[in-house]
């Protein structure tokens, strides 16, 4: 046996070590990121339902619930707020897989005349919550027909405060053997909408006879503006007969910055950082007096700090603010809508708030 040396040895020794240390140096891989959460979100289609039905007649619509997420939202729970006219009679949501889709089939029944208006809420306990507005109009069963003799019901453009030269006509008939009762009638929201001349009102119809209605824009706001003549007679039931035109600003123009404020998530019984809106009377002539609010749901949620705009006739080129702060009493999203009053707007302008509670 040959013997190795002290030398060698060590040299032996060393290249060890070397090697050692050159398979500690191997590069390591580095650590696989952390998944990001994985959230059950839920959405709604559509996200506004208008039904208009007779009494004693039903309407329903088809809502399509889908889980746009990986994480398996249940159990899905829905209900009808706001009014008692809309019901859901039929769904096959349950237990909502990722990715998957179901539907609600929600009944308006009407029993008063009317607008009604309320909200479908839809949640699942590990994927949030969902809202589809909800609007549902009354209207007696009717034996009173339109016939609308132009292509379209729009009345174009027209200067704020200056009459439309355009005109669209209804032609009004019925089917009854026995006379209607006078016929009344009156524009769901004026506008500015005009009869130029009316034929039918105050008048009955019977089979075989016709009324004719014309009407005209004589805007008194800007913007798109849509509406209905209500026709009502009983006996002989009623009907609405849509219309729309867009008026042009002469005067003031009212714009909000952001157009909606959409609060961090904060936790419950805390009290959010607060946001602010910017207000701008865009044009040359003052508003009138302003006045402001908070509606929808949720209005409680939300806290005015400063609104330097109610009570204020806004001159042309000024601004004013509003500061709003979010305080969650419960957990989910909520939302209101911050009103705006006085503007050339006929329903007035605003902007929506949400936030989330955590």
């Amino acid at each position: 046996m040959r013997m190795v040396s002290d030398g060698g040895m060590r040299s032996l020794f060393a290249l060890v070590t070397v090697l050692a240390a050159c398979d500690h140096a191997q590069p390591q891989q580095p650590p696989l990121p952390d998944a990001p959460p994985d959230l059950s979100v839920l959405g709604m289609t559509p996200e506004m339902v208008d039904e208009t039905a007779e009494l004693t007649l039903t309407r329903d619509t088809m809502l399509t619930v889908k889980n746009a997420s990986t994480t398996v939202a249940t159990p899905i729970v829905f209900a009808v707020e706001g009014t008692t006219e809309f019901a859901v009679v039929g769904t096959t949501c349950g237990v909502l897989q990722p990715f998957e889709t179901c539907e609600i089939q929600l009944r308006f029944a009407p029993t008063t005349l009317g607008v009604q208006q309320g909200q479908l809420r839809v949640s699942a306990a590990s994927g949030g919550e969902v809202i589809s507005r909800l609007k549902g109009t009354g209207q007696l069963l009717s034996e009173i027909h339109s016939t609308l003799l132009e292509a379209t019901d729009e009345l174009g453009y027209a200067a704020v405060g200056h009459s439309g030269t355009r005109t669209i006509t209804y032609r009004l008939s019925t089917t009854r053997t026995t006379p209607t009762a006078p016929l009344a009638m009156s524009f769901v929201q004026s506008y500015g909408f005009v009869t130029r001349s009316n034929g039918c009102v105050g008048q009955t119809l019977v089979a075989g006879t016709t009324c004719d209605i014309v009407i005209g824009f004589d805007p008194l706001f800007a913007g798109q503006r849509n509406t209905a003549l209500h026709v009502i007679a009983d006996p002989g039931g009623e009907l609405y007969l849509p219309v729309q035109g867009f008026g042009i600003a002469t005067d003031n123009v009212v714009e909000i910055t952001p157009n909606q404020q959409v609060f961090p998530d904060t936790t419950v019984g805390q009290t959010s950082a607060t946001l602010t809106a910017t207000v701008t009377n865009t044009g040359g002539v003052a508003t009138n007096t302003l006045t402001t609010k908070m509606t929808l749901l949720d209005a409680a949620e939300f806290t005015i700090v400063t609104d330097t705009c109610n009570g204020v006739a806004l001159a042309g080129h000024a601004s004013c603010t509003l500061a709003l702060q979010f305080h969650p009493s419960s957990a989910g999203f909520k939302f209101t809508y911050w009103e705006l009053m006085g503007t050339s707007h006929p329903n007035g302008t605003g902007t929506m708030v949400g936030g989330s509670g955590i």
